[in-house]
């Protein structure tokens, strides 16, 4: 059943917009009116009560699904709308009804002079009508129309697509389990489709795996390129690609942007997100139907792929005219070259934030404020980063997030999209007119059912006879390698088949790796069958060398090239058959088959076959055994190799990810762009960010607590509308249409003034309106601030000062008549430079209570202070602000916003009163930025109240800095002595390191121009130590960590040093016992960007479970060690063994008087020279004994040996791992999300 909304209701609506004399002005409007509610009340379905595991996923009110299959009584109610003339009434022209038409209820639609007449459902409709138009009163009569909601297309898995339209259907559905999505949990598709479904003048390039062009939901999204003539092999547009019809691969280097054996199913599915074709009656609906689809394939079959290949992609995009690229992929390493790439870029990018599990050490996904991944973290303006959201309306399981990272969520779990439409490959029937052959790559063995078997068996047999008709004579050779342990002896099978058929057959045995029948030898048979069972090659050692051989050797080929060259017939039956050889002239050029991929035994099972329709198997269906190592084929020749066996696959299918929530936000982007052509990538992305759906789930894991709606994005009669590039815009409006308001947004800095000015064409009455950032929508007064409604007119004009930074919204209005308006607005903003700017400053804008305190100690004699919900913005030019405060016990804790994202949490409490404190400093790009101080609430520890307070703000021109936080287990840190380590959330990074011990000191190497060492003060027990920089007596400093008891404290600043290498080191010169020093972070300044950019570090305990340790191994627990444990072996052989995924590893041990000597292996492979040797005189612990030279991107193993040997001062030969270190390097690869 279909939502429906009467004609009348429509009329009566229209009818009271005509009567503007009796319409209240929108200033006039009640407090309470808010904007039509477009919602439906739909019903749960009869007999399928939720289950109680379902209905954790429903929501009350709002989780519900359409009845289908029966008919309200609304739909079957006839009624007529009636136009009188003045000075008649409904119940003039009711009483010329005729009683037969059973006229059952009338009434008037006020001040329309319009009635309504419903009949009875078995009355004639059109006969009433006609009897009403012969009444002298009627003006005319017609039906009472029912309208629907906007349509839906006629794709028939549509209604699963519950991203585009969730009515509360099932979006899961397992056997008898259901899971019901949360209506409305969509980016309102439909809606968006009624303003537009796309141009194909709008270009998204997908940056991905390949896609299948061919799958018929798709062929008609493909950018075609105009420029080239297909397959002619020249580059006719001279864009340095050839034959680029459709796109180009990066990753292979060639224009083939589909390739079956790489599986290109991700990229398949994105596009299918994206652009599917709708109302073609098959599959499915894409989020922009009518935009086109660029594929450009830049990761391959592992499922990662190279940076560089990425920044050729984006300049090929460039080159060709895309507005928008899709990127549903991550990488952990902050590469500069693919951020410049982007942010040279015209192109919208949208990143998807990842799946991330944190490499498996961890259930928690990754918050991309804390943890990054690229290019979703980029702070680019062109850059929108995509969390996934799920279909009831919660954050995914598996979706990263950041509130200042993550700008908004679209639709990520359980999407249905397109996968490559070809069906794998298991058989092929061959025909040159020279030779034929069969490859059954099932083996006949391996059919379950016998008389099927039989069945296969002799439609290949007859495929194979002469043409003389004779009985053939056949040679069977059994290469079956039934000798070896866990192989099947299929002879008896095929002797039994070749009996049933009558036939005449000599049988050959091989030997497992021993080469088959000589060409003579098969001459003199006319059809060879040649089976391989499960054999899978053995492994053969001939006294100079050991291999592994394959079913088919080098002189097995040639002999079988021969003797089919000859006119021979060959059947070839088995899952290996062709095994090792797939690349083979053989193969390629006699059979005419390529490889495609084998069987996934993980993650599949083939276990039923098809005959292809139209070869020697059409219409059989057979039942396999599952080998789990089937082989998928294609003919690269079809007009020699039919394929006979297949196993169907769907062209459709559901997969979750943020990977497949970037696409809906592409797609919207695209419709944006189709809508408006002249918008850049900057406007696009604030329409969709404006424009976004709020859920609370969503609230502290994105920026804006949203989720994508393409729907509010184009609405231009509604917020957020259109941005206004320049000073003005024209428009037309008419008060007759339902949409009678026109809306665009500005963004105003706290203290700037705006000033709006309107006209329009005589006889118009058109009003203006501006509401703030608060505002919903304009069919309310909520979050109007401030209007111009002159009567009769449209001449209109406001003007207003901001009281808080962000986005507001004007609204051109018709009130009454039809014309085109004109609108001009100016911003102006007195620019705050540097200098102090005191709590009393006008340019200081405060909302809440704020009280004025004086004290002679207050800068500028006065500070404010608040205590209950409330803030305070400052907008400044500069590139540098100071926030100045007092503290006391009565201050708590405040957030502070630079531009509107949060940067810190600082506290203003201390037991006594201190004046003047920088609570807050932070150093951004030169230009016009907004500083919110915002009260929270929290208290600290002891304080009494919550307080803020605002003394004054310092504004500089700074030069630009760039600091990077080593952490206490950096690998530049070496310990001497005691240091223990300790856990705590409040640490940096969670941990710090403590000496207890006079005389324990620490060396940290560190390349910059000034570091600040954080620690821990403590009133008791903190002690004292000496620091001074690479070893130089006279920047010796003595330093005390007794204080109030706090973490993070800067107790050290070096001062400006000299760009380069410098060494810090930390001496405990604590003259008491139980007093103690602490390392926690260290803040370091270097001189450029692209030396700030970080090598992601991802820590690895010995203890976690992806870490093998081979023979005995004994644990020590202890402080000093990275991760509180380690583990150690004094055995030769014994080894440590890591997988990891990222080019470049270090390893941390212990070295020591009783350590001996390592061997290193990377995937096998040995890589130090001369064994590793761990001897120290004395204990050096988190010790970094070795580093991996810069990997190729992908997994990697590292092996580490105990060698056995030993320095000859060392008095034991134990080796001890701490952990491991997986570090990123630069261009590296990255991975789909």
């Amino acid at each position: 059943m279909v939502a429906i909304l009467s004609i009348s209701l429509l009329l009566s609506l229209f009818a009271a917009q005509l009567t503007a004399h009796a319409e209240s002005r929108k200033s006039q409007w009640p407090a309470e009116q808010r904007a039509e509610d477009q919602s439906q009340s739909i019903t749960p379905e009869d007999g399928n009560e939720p289950t109680a595991e379902q209905k954790q996923y429903e929501q009350p009110s709002e989780t519900a699904f359409r009845k289908e299959d029966s008919e309200s009584v609304a739909d079957s109610e006839q009624r007529i709308i009636v136009k009188y003339i003045n000075g008649a009434s409904i119940e003039q022209i009711r009483s010329k009804l005729a009683a037969a038409q059973s006229l059952e209820q009338s009434w008037e639609l006020t001040n329309s002079g319009l009635g309504v007449m419903k009949i009875s459902p078995t009355a004639d409709l059109e006969k009433a009508i006609a009897a009403l138009k012969q009444d002298p009163n009627v003006l005319y009569a017609e039906p009472d129309y029912k309208v629907q909601i906007a349509s839906l297309p006629n794709d028939p898995r549509f209604s699963e697509q519950w991203g585009l339209h969730n009515e509360g259907q099932p979006a899961v559905i397992d056997g008898d389990i259901k899971l019901y999505g949360t209506v409305d949990t969509d980016i309102n598709a439909p809606e968006a489709w009624e303003i537009t479904q796309g141009s194909d003048n709008v270009l998204v390039a997908v940056l991905d795996t390949g896609i299948d062009i061919s799958h018929p939901d798709l062929t008609s999204s493909i950018w075609l390129n105009k420029g080239e003539t297909p397959n002619n092999g020249i580059d006719d547009d001279r864009n340095g690609f050839v034959d680029d019809v459709h796109g180009w691969d990066f990753y292979n280097k060639d224009n083939s942007l589909f390739d079956a054996g790489d599986g290109d199913i991700h990229g398949t599915q994105v596009a299918g997100i994206l652009a599917a074709s709708a109302n073609n009656g098959i599959g499915i609906a894409g989020t922009a139907p009518n935009v086109k689809v660029l594929p450009l394939k830049v990761i391959g079959p592992d499922g990662t792929g190279y940076i560089s290949d990425i920044i050729k992609a984006i300049q090929y995009a460039e080159q060709v005219g895309a507005q928008v690229a899709n990127l549903s992929w991550v990488t952990p390493i902050p590469s500069l070259a693919l951020e410049e790439a982007i942010e040279g870029s015209s192109l919208l990018f949208v990143a998807a934030a990842g799946n991330d599990l944190q490499n498996g050490t961890s259930n928690e996904v990754r918050d991309l404020d804390v943890s990054p991944v690229y290019p979703a973290a980029y702070d680019s303006d062109n850059i929108l980063s995509i969390a996934a959201i799920s279909f009831d309306n919660a954050l995914a399981w598996f979706s990263n997030y950041g509130k200042n990272t993550v700008d908004v969520a679209a639709p990520g779990s359980n999407i249905l999209s397109t996968v490559p439409a070809r069906n794998i490959g298991l058989g092929a029937q061959i025909n040159n007119g020279t030779y034929k052959a069969i490859v059954n790559n099932i083996g006949f063995e391996f059919i379950n059912d016998d008389l099927k078997r039989l069945e296969s068996f002799k439609k290949a047999l007859q495929y194979l006879k002469p043409s003389s008709g004779l009985s053939p004579k056949i040679l069977l050779v059994q290469d079956d390698e039934s000798e070896m342990p866990d192989r099947i002896n299929s002879l008896l099978t095929y002797q039994t088949l070749l009996d049933s058929t009558g036939s005449t057959y000599e049988t050959l045995t091989l030997l497992p790796g021993e080469d088959g029948p000589s060409l003579d030898t098969l001459k003199s048979y006319d059809v060879v069958i040649w089976f391989t069972g499960n054999a899978t090659g053995a492994i053969i050692e001939d006294g100079t060398k050991i291999y592994q051989s394959t079913n088919l050797s080098e002189t097995d080929q040639q002999n079988l090239t021969g003797y089919l060259n000859g006119g021979g017939n060959l059947l070839l039956s088995g899952p290996m058959a062709l095994g090792g050889i797939i690349n083979s002239s053989f193969m390629n050029d006699m059979l005419h088959l390529e490889f495609v991929r084998a069987e996934n035994s993980d993650d599949e099972s083939w276990i039923a076959a098809s005959g292809v329709p139209g070869s020697l198997y059409d219409g059989q269906a057979y039942d396999l055994m599952d080998t789990g190592i089937y082989a998928d084929f294609e003919s690269n020749d079809p007009s020699i190799t039919v394929m006979n066996l297949e196993i169907p696959t769907v062209d459709y299918a559901h997969s979750g990810g943020t990977s497949f929530a970037a696409p809906f936000a592409s797609g919207a982007a695209a419709l944006l762009f189709s809508q408006d052509p002249g918008e850049n990538a900057e406007d696009v992305k604030e329409r969709i960010i404006l424009g976004g759906k709020p859920f609370n789930a969503l609230a502290d894991k994105t920026v804006t607590g949203k989720m994508v709606d393409a729907y509010k994005a184009l609405n231009t009669n509604d917020i957020p509308g259109k941005p206004i590039h320049g000073a003005s815009v024209k428009g037309i409006l008419d008060s007759a249409k339902d949409k009678r308001d026109n809306v665009y947004y500005v963004y105003l800095r706290a203290g700037e003034t705006l000033d709006v000015s309107l006209t329009g064409n005589a006889g118009t009455d058109f009003d203006l309106y501006l509401y703030d950032s608060t505002a919903a929508s304009v069919s309310a007064v909520a979050g109007m601030v401030t209007s111009s409604e002159k009567i009769n007119s449209s001449t209109e004009t406001i003007s207003y000062e901001a009281t808080e930074a962000g986005y507001y919204y004007i609204d051109v209005y018709a009130f009454a008549g039809a014309g085109n308006y004109t609108l001009i607005k100016t911003q102006n903003y007195r620019d705050k430079e540097a200098g102090t700017y005191e709590d009393s400053n006008a340019a200081l804008i405060y909302t809440g209570a704020w009280s004025v305190g004086s004290k002679p100690e207050y800068s500028g004699g006065t500070a404010k202070q608040l205590n209950e919900a409330g803030h305070v913005e400052f907008s400044f030019t500069g590139n540098q602000i100071e926030w100045i405060a007092f503290k006391d016990s009565d201050q708590g804790i405040a957030d502070v916003y630079i531009d509107g994202k949060k940067e810190a949490s600082p506290s203003l409490y201390n037991s006594t009163f201190l004046p003047k404190q920088s609570v807050f400093k932070q150093t951004m790009p030169y230009g016009v930025h907004t500083i919110r101080i915002e009260w929270t609430g929290n208290r600290d520890g002891k304080s009494y109240a919550a307080s803020v307070n605002v003394d004054s703000f310092i504004v500089t021109d700074a030069p630009e800095t760039f600091t990077v936080t080593m952490q206490e287990n950096d690998l530049g840190a070496i310990y001497y002595g005691d240091w223990r380590t300790y856990e705590s959330a409040g640490y940096s990074g969670g941990l710090a390191v403590m000496s207890g011990s006079k005389g324990d000191y620490v060396d940290i190497s560190f390349t910059g121009t000034r570091l600040q060492l954080l620690a821990q003060l403590s009133p008791y027990t903190g002690g004292e130590a000496t620091i001074t920089i690479d070893h130089q007596p006279g920047t010796a400093q003595t330093i005390s960590y007794k204080g109030e008891q706090k973490n993070q404290v800067p107790v050290y600043d070096s001062g400006e040093l000299s760009n380069g290498l410098h060494v810090l080191r930390i001496v405990n010169t604590s003259p008491e016992l139980y007093s103690s020093i602490s390392v926690d972070a260290l803040i370091v300044t270097k001189a450029t960007k692209e030396e700030a950019m970080l090598e992601p570090v991802t820590i690895i305990q010995e203890y976690y479970p992806g870490v093998v340790f081979e023979g005995v191994w004994n644990t020590s627990i202890s402080r000093k060690y990275s991760g509180v444990s380690a583990k150690y072996t004094n055995v030769s052989g014994n080894y440590v063994e890591y997988t990891f995924e990222n080019n470049k590893i270090k390893v941390l041990g212990e070295m020591g008087p009783n350590r001996g000597k390592v061997n290193i292996y990377i995937d096998g492979q040995l890589v130090t020279d001369a064994p590793i040797d761990l001897y120290s005189s004395k204990y050096k612990y988190r010790t970094a004994i070795f580093e991996s030279d810069i990997l190729e991107f992908g997994k990697h193993t590292i092996k580490v040996v105990n060698a056995g040997e030993k320095n000859g001062q060392s008095s034991g030969t134990y080796t001890s791992i701490d952990a491991f270190l997986v570090v990123g390097a630069s261009d590296d690869g990255f991975s789909t999300e």
